[in-house]
């Protein structure tokens, strides 16, 4: 699952950057299977939830959806989309990984609005448990 980090916990990176630290915590999730028994190219993947800051964790900051298509040989990868609705506007992400994804990996930051325009970068996806990741976003830009 993907983590946000919030608003307060922004610092200056090296080279112009900042990185914001969210805690993303799933509060819906839907499959779409062709086969529930198997993982097939197609099969999707629904996941909403809301946004916490990283310092206070019962602090509602935003929300958050995820879309996701099995890709590759018998849905061996998939495709992920994302959104992240903060309070001074929205970050996009894309990433492709393993159908069983690591416990870390990066996802591109694809753009964003308000406060986040024009933004690039990536964003480091640590899973914490089912339901909970801490997602770093270290954006360039904006």
């Amino acid at each position: 699952m993907l983590v946000l980090t919030s608003a307060s916990s922004v610092a200056a990176g090296s080279g112009g950057g900042r990185s914001l630290e969210v805690l993303s915590q799933a509060t819906s999730f839907k499959t779409v299977q062709a086969d529930p028994a198997t993982v097939a190219p197609g099969d999707e993947l629904f996941i909403g939830g809301t946004v916490m800051q990283h310092a206070t964790p019962h602090s509602q900051i935003g929300t958050f959806g995820i879309h996701c298509v099995a890709t590759g040989a018998g849905g061996s990868q998939i495709l992920c989309d994302a959104a992240y609705a903060l309070p001074k506007g929205q970050i996009t992400l894309e990433v492709l990984v393993a159908s069983q994804p690591p416990q870390q990996f990066d996802a591109a930051i694809t753009g964003g609005t308000g406060a986040y325009r024009n933004v690039r970068g990536s964003a480091t996806v640590v899973t914490l448990s089912q339901t909970e990741d801490d997602v770093t976003f270290h954006l360039i830009g904006g």
